[in-house]
């Protein structure tokens, strides 16, 4: 890529960052947001017009009107891109696209038997789901690419190196979807907590936090750490494993040693464990959503047991990188509207003194939050001035 290019293509990044974040705005306003000409601006936006990644609105409302007759705002054209996130859950597949205004504009979604699956069966069904999505787009020559997401760890080649709850340890999940689909897409894939933590940033908009901790609570118990609207990822891109922290001597639930791991107490087996313990009778976390509703003294116990050791793990995960703001999805997340007070009274009693206790809340999806975050991604790169030297490319159009 010659400096020409690789200007035009950083300043076209940022001019629809630029919409993204504030909206229709006159060529006068882009050129000042951008610190740039106008005879500048009026080229780099002939050519985004060109490309269709925007539109001319003359019904647009703008501050900027003075004397004389007013300019055309330029606006995201939202059909100009869509991005497409796959979730493969536990048990299920999720499967989303968003467009360039970063609106969900389809979704489908389907279940699949645990006992016995195989990855490639399971892609399969994950890529039949894509197939739907692509379908139900206006132009799907526009797509810009795939991210699939799985909860465990994944390396920078798209290879999940373990997923213990779907029971799959050196996955390619890039090219198994690439070979099972046959579409000239990027693929990538990420990890299930990454993914809803950039969701829950896209969700909270520009007057939300820019630095949160995302909890994802399912049957395994993962994080998403977001400082700067950007992923923490770590050395190794692993950051976030917060449920295989030790935080007692012995677990409900024993699937992965040492047994006092967070996940094996408050993951969604154990959870169901200790309600059946105390004599429920159901075996899903909406069940047991159900019996808490209905004050059913057994649920209340699991409750009480869930809130004690969520507040007493966050507190470590806090004490280290001192969140302002945790969001908890996932199913098992449904319980803290229940236990609410309990957990941040386990909080405050666990972490050192002093310390401001974070605030809490729950995600804004409660369904489908790692697909539509997985396409965030997509998006994110899409708009991102960082990524435009590696992958500013891979976006113009054919």
């Amino acid at each position: 890529m010659t400096t020409p290019q690789a200007v035009r293509f950083l300043n076209e990044a940022r001019a629809l960052s630029l919409l993204y974040r504030q909206g229709a705005m006159s060529r006068a306003d882009l050129a000042r947001g951008l610190s740039m000409t106008r005879s500048t601006a009026s080229s780099l936006i002939g050519q985004l017009l060109a490309d269709g990644f925007v539109v001319e609105r003359p019904d647009a409302a703008r501050s900027d009107v003075r004397a004389g007759r007013p300019g055309i705002a330029i606006a995201i054209r939202p059909e100009g891109a869509f991005f497409i996130g796959a979730e493969i859950g536990v048990g299920y597949v999720a499967v989303v696209a968003l467009d360039l205004a970063a609106e969900v504009v389809t979704r489908r979604r389907a279940s699949f038997e645990l006992s016995g699956n195989r990855p490639e069966e399971v892609v399969r069904l994950a890529c039949g789901l894509v197939r739907q999505v692509v379908a139900d787009l206006p132009d799907p020559s526009r797509i810009r690419g795939l991210c699939v997401t799985v909860p465990g760890l994944h390396d920078h080649e798209g290879v999940l190196l373990t997923g213990p709850f779907l029971g799959w340890r050196n996955v390619p999940i890039a090219d198994l979807v690439r070979a099972e689909l046959g579409l000239d897409l990027p693929v990538s894939s990420e990890n299930d907590a990454n993914a809803l933590a950039i969701a829950e940033i896209y969700a909270a908009g520009s007057e939300g936090p820019n630095d949160l901790l995302c909890l994802f609570l399912d049957f395994g118990i993962g994080a998403g750490i977001v400082a700067g609207g950007r992923l923490f990822r770590g050395h190794h891109g692993f950051a976030g494993e917060v449920g295989h922290m030790v935080v007692a001597d012995a677990g409900i639930t024993h699937r992965l040693d040492p047994p006092g791991r967070w996940e094996n107490l408050i993951g969604a087996e154990a959870v169901l464990q200790v309600w059946q313990g105390k004599g429920g009778a159901g075996d899903t976390i909406r069940g047991l959503v159900q019996a808490l509703q209905a004050a059913e003294p057994a649920a209340w116990e699991a409750g009480r047991h869930f809130a004690y050791w969520l507040g007493r793990g966050l507190a470590s995960v806090a004490n280290i990188i001192d969140p302002g703001h945790v969001v908890l999805g996932g199913s098992v997340a449904r319980l803290y509207p229940f236990v609410a007070d309990e957990v941040q009274d386990a909080l405050r009693r666990h972490v050192f003194e002093d310390y401001q206790v974070p605030t809490l809340a729950l995600a804004h999806h409660a369904e489908d939050g790692p697909a539509i975050g997985a396409a965030c991604l997509l998006h994110q790169e899409m708009l991102s001035i960082d990524m435009v030297g590696r992958h500013r490319e891979r976006w113009r159009l054919p």
